[in-house]
Order: C-alpha cells, then structure tokens, then sequence
C-alpha cells in the first residue's frame, strides 16, 4: 500500500472542510473558470482554492491561489498539500492528483476531446472519480487513452464553450489594434518546434518559422497583403511550447500573434475570443470539437498528416471525420482559397458540419457550467441559490 493510500485511510476518520480546489491550464481558465463563476453564487459558504502553475500575487474574486511549480518554497508544497487533503471537491482541466480520501470528489474536467493517442502519457485509471466527456462517441476512446472504466464518464457538456451561445460579441481590439466590427478567423494549431528544438509531426518543413502551410517569412508576408486585400484578420495562437521567435519580428497588419498571456491582459477567456471570429483553422486540436457549437466554417490544414499518421498517430480515423466537416488544406493557394470564401459568406461544409456536431457534442445549449454546477452541488447535498437573471 502506498503512502498516500495510506495516508488517505487516516484522513478518512477526520471530516473535510468546505473547500473546493481549483485547477486548469492557463490559471483562471478552460472549462474550469466557468464552473467556478456558477459555485461562487451556488456555494457562498464554501472557499475556493485555485492550483496554479505561475506564481501570482493575485486571484479571481472569492478564491486564493496556491503555486504548484517544481520550485515552489515548502510553505506552498506543504498548503498544496493541506488543500488536497482537507478539501471537499477538487475540479480539473489538466492536471491530475490523486485524491486523498474516499470522502473526496474528484472532477476532471478534460482539456479537450481526444484526436491524437495518448495512451501512457495521460492514463488516470483510479486517481479520478470522473471524466467530463463530450459525447458517447468518445466513450471507447476514452476508455482506451485514459485507462479508465466507462463508469467514471459523465456527459456533462464543456463549460469553456457557453462562451459561443452569449450574444454579447466580445472586444478584441486589445489583441488586433483594429477597430472592433473588423472581421477575424482564429488560428489554433497544435504545436510543432518548440523552444527545445523538438519538431513533434516530422516534418523538416517547420524547422524555419513553426507554422504549417506557411513555410517562411516572405509567404507569411503574402499572406497578411492577401488578408488586407480582403479586408480579414487572422489570430494565431500557438502553442504554448511553440518557438515563434521569428514571426514576433514581422511587423504585419492583418496576422496578429497572439498568447494566453495577451487574451489574460485584454480581460479575455480564450473561447470568448474564439466566440467572435468568422471562422477557424487548426488541424488536429480538440478545439475542432468545440468549435462545431458554432457552426461556423472550419479549416484544417492536413499537410503534415503522413508524418503524424506514422509517428504519435490518432485516436480514430479523423481523416474521414475532417472530409465530412471541414475544408482540407494543403498549401498556401488552398489556404487562401479557404479565406476568400470566409470573406464572401460563403460555407460549403455546413451540412456535414452539423451531422459530425450532433454525433461529438451532446449538449448544444450553452448551460454546460450549470450542468457542472449542479453536478458538484449534488454531490455535496447542497440547495442551489437561484442564478441571478
């Protein structure tokens, strides 16, 4: 029996406090956030208690934050710990603990549906009590990634994606320096080169800028005349890991580079950026799911796909989903074909982007932090304060 295990046996003796312990990557985000908002108001006598992974002076109303890095001080290892072991409900969006008690509820929340294998790298088994899927499509591949029973998933819809059903558009500006009624497509690729020099699809082309499609300097040069021509911008989000050094040097009009430090500092959640482009490109990112809530017009680029089919590979045949849904893309002509039609109104994919909506998202009703809300209050036997409005 392992220490914690051990540990946990003890606990169990002992009650637990009303605390809820919070995590999500970035900090104060992902499908997290939400569901924080909705139990501040449902559970005004319990705390908050957000895990982050940056070192911050400063946290959402009604919480406080604990830093969980690799360097943290003993004080911040030994109420990381405290928090864990005395809290009532932990919720997560990407990272994982095991719980401390049988008492405990543990949430995860997910980062994303699943396009890529991740078997060994992200298998949770036990540690949690339950997994936030997005529909019974996923249940074998969840099943399988996750090294999980099917009993632990709940269909509770994903709270990031409410953002896509308010009517409010949100303001940019702050990310595009453009007046506020321009038109924007929202660029979320997975990562490539990263900082360490690591090319994840292998693919040699991504050695120069990190990006796909757009191989250089100069065709990304042809790209933001092309999108000023028409009147369109682009956000482009890398990764996180992503080394885009070079791009930062452009001066560009139309192509904005954009990270979740700059979405944090506009008074943004990602997804309410998302929630007012026209149109999105990725290629194998679970925001491609997401992004069907929408049902606005979808391109991934796919040049690359050779080189991940043979290297990581993908959960299922996406291949076959993408030809159903999205405009393919290969190169730059295809790329700015796709951008054209953007800007005309124009959108091809929208029946089959409705039948692969209906078949990975359960929910489409923009209530999924309630339904997460209420799913924790159940638990605790709490009486919901009625939401405001």
């Amino acid at each position: 029996m392992g220490i914690i295990a051990r540990v946990g046996k003890i606990l169990d003796f002992f009650p637990l406090s009303k605390t809820i312990v919070l995590e999500s990557i970035p900090d104060f985000a992902c499908n997290t956030y939400p569901v924080y908002q909705k139990l501040r108001e449902a559970l005004p006598s319990h705390s908050f208690v957000w895990l982050v992974h940056k070192r911050t002076k400063n946290s959402l109303p009604g919480s406080k934050a604990v830093y969980t890095g690799k360097d943290r001080t003993f004080w911040e290892f030994f109420l990381h710990q405290w928090y864990l072991s005395r809290c009532c409900v932990m919720i997560s969006s990407n990272g994982f603990e095991c719980k401390r008690t049988r008492k405990q509820l543990f949430l995860f929340l997910t980062h994303g549906s699943k396009t890529k294998k991740t078997r060994g790298m992200y298998e949770m088994g036990d540690l949690v009590d339950f997994i936030n899927v997005q529909s019974h499509f996923f249940d074998d591949i969840i099943a399988y990634e996750y090294n999980c029973r099917k009993e632990q998933l709940v269909y509770l819809g994903y709270p990031r994606c409410d953002f896509f059903f308010s009517r409010k558009r949100p303001d940019v500006r702050a990310l595009t320096q453009t007046a506020s009624d321009e038109k924007y497509v929202i660029w979320l690729p997975t990562f490539r080169a990263t900082k360490a020099g690591r090319i994840d699809a292998q693919s040699e082309t991504y050695g120069n800028i990190g990006m796909p499609i757009v191989y250089s300097l100069d065709k990304l040069n042809e790209l933001n005349s092309f999108l000023a021509g028409i009147r369109l911008h682009i956000l482009f989000k890398p990764h996180p890991a992503q080394d885009m050094s070079s791009v930062k040097t452009a001066k560009l009009s139309n192509f904005h580079l954009i990270s979740d430090d700059d979405v944090a500092k506009a008074g943004l959640q990602l997804y309410e950026a998302i929630a007012g482009s026209e149109a999105l490109i990725t290629d194998y990112s679970s925001v491609f799911f997401d992004y069907l809530l929408l049902d606005h017009p979808i391109a991934t680029t796919t040049d690359d796909i050779e080189s991940w089919k043979s290297g990581r590979g993908f959960a299922f045949d996406i291949e076959k989903m993408y030809d159903r849904a999205t405009v393919r893309v290969k190169d730059q002509d295809e790329l700015t074909s796709f951008l054209k039609s953007v800007s005309d109104g124009a959108d091809e994919k929208a029946s089959g982007r409705r039948e692969v909506r209906d078949i990975t998202n359960m929910h489409v009703d923009g209530n999924s932090a309630e339904r997460v809300a209420g799913f924790i209050c159940d638990f605790l036997g709490e009486k919901r304060r009625p939401a405001r409005g």
